[in-house]
């Protein structure tokens, strides 16, 4: 069993906000990382005073109480009793989520929005009083609810300690996120040019031209080794908050442009018309894509980026919605920028390509996840 142990003034130098599909507040300690995903036996919160300190709230798995709301409620019940300031505002709260009602305000609330807050799973007794502590959050939300309704003077109080059977990063696309996004504010921090120079190696092997369809059975054509220096503007990035994921899609884009900039089988007018044409659109999850470019031969590319810190081009993470799209778009690219490091104040990467065709022939899929639903009864079907 894997102990560790942090205090809110760790989870506020440290946490990330994680944009996706479900915020997601990221939070790395001593080279584990807890998000939406993460794993955990038990779970314990203390309030820390000079000479003693005193369990505010746990979960304990073999227990039979693994919900992290339980520890979450149980805090907001417990805590009053050693800091008023922390319970007052909860109570101060004006966004519903991460409110604390009193019988009163229920009592006026309409249905939905009792719905919405799943106040009726939230009910506690605190001296003496009901209140109802709102708990529609997902996991990372519950831990970063009680860190935002901490003051400051009382972050070095609250402590919790985590125990797991892991004693790595949980892997999941919000670890990649986050450990870019830690990459970024270092490089950044450390850099005091706003242009600096990117350079991408090009795998030898990538998979990046379809079989052909007289030969299917043939090898694909191998890429050779490659490196392309793309001029990276961070004062733009910042303007625009690029974080995360976003990092590896404005480096691709940059990439692609440079392709077709340096193809000089093009006139300037074609070189010109064709770069235009390549565009981030990864705003719309709809499409299961993020970038749209143009190949050699003028047709239409759609990229998903993949962007890690690791060195490894081997695991990354597909959506459900992203595979069903690759398999059923010939033209659909998976760029790996992995690998993605500073070497001697300038930014590098490797890139490893793979097109739709080879997914599931080079690649060894395994579902991470599973939406779990209660099954009809036969007078429901």
């Amino acid at each position: 069993m894997i102990y560790n142990e942090f205090n809110l003034s760790d989870y506020k130098n440290n946490y990330r906000t994680i944009e996706g599909m479900h915020k997601c507040y990221g939070f790395e300690h001593n080279g584990i990382f807890y998000s939406n995903n993460m794993v955990y036996e038990k779970i314990e919160i203390f309030y820390k005073e000079t000479n003693s300190e005193h369990l505010i709230s746990s979960v304990d798995k073999s227990n039979g109480k693994p919900e992290i709301k339980a520890l979450y409620i149980n805090f907001i019940t417990n805590i009053n009793k050693f800091s008023k300031s922390i319970f007052e505002k909860f109570l101060d709260e004006t966004t519903d989520k991460y409110s604390v009602f009193t019988e009163a305000e229920v009592s006026n609330m309409d249905q939905k929005r009792k719905d919405s807050t799943r106040i009726a799973s939230g009910k506690t007794i605190i001296d003496g009083k009901i209140y109802y502590v709102a708990n529609n959050l997902n996991q990372s939300e519950y831990i970063y609810s009680i860190f935002n309704h901490t003051p400051d003077k009382d972050l070095d109080k609250i402590i919790f300690r985590i125990y797991s059977k892991k004693n790595d990063s949980i892997e999941s696309e919000e670890n990649e996120k986050f450990e870019i996004s830690r990459f970024i504010n270092r490089f950044i921090s450390n850099n005091e040019k706003t242009n600096i120079s990117f350079n991408i190696t090009l795998d030898k092997n990538t998979t990046n031209i379809s079989r052909s369809s007289s030969n299917s059975s043939s090898h694909p054509k191998k890429s050779n080794s490659n490196n392309k220096n793309v001029t990276v503007d961070f004062d733009h990035i910042n303007k625009v908050r690029i974080e995360h994921g976003d990092l590896g899609e404005f480096l691709i884009k940059e990439y692609e442009i440079n392709q077709i900039s340096q193809n000089e089988q093009l006139t300037q007018k074609e070189k010109s018309d064709l770069t235009s044409k390549v565009i981030i659109v990864s705003n719309d999850t709809s499409l299961g894509y993020d970038i749209v470019s143009i190949d050699t031969n003028g047709k239409e590319k759609h990229i998903e980026v993949k962007t890690t810190t690791k060195n490894s081009r081997d695991q990354f993470y597909l959506s459900k919605h992203e595979f069903e799209v690759s398999k059923n778009d010939p033209n659909y690219y998976i760029y790996r920028l992995y690998n993605l490091r500073e070497e001697n104040g300038e930014l590098k990467a490797n890139l490893s390509i793979t097109k739709s065709d080879f997914l599931e022939s080079d690649f060894d899929l395994e579902p991470s996840s599973y939406i779990v639903k209660t099954k009809k009864s036969n007078k429901d079907s």
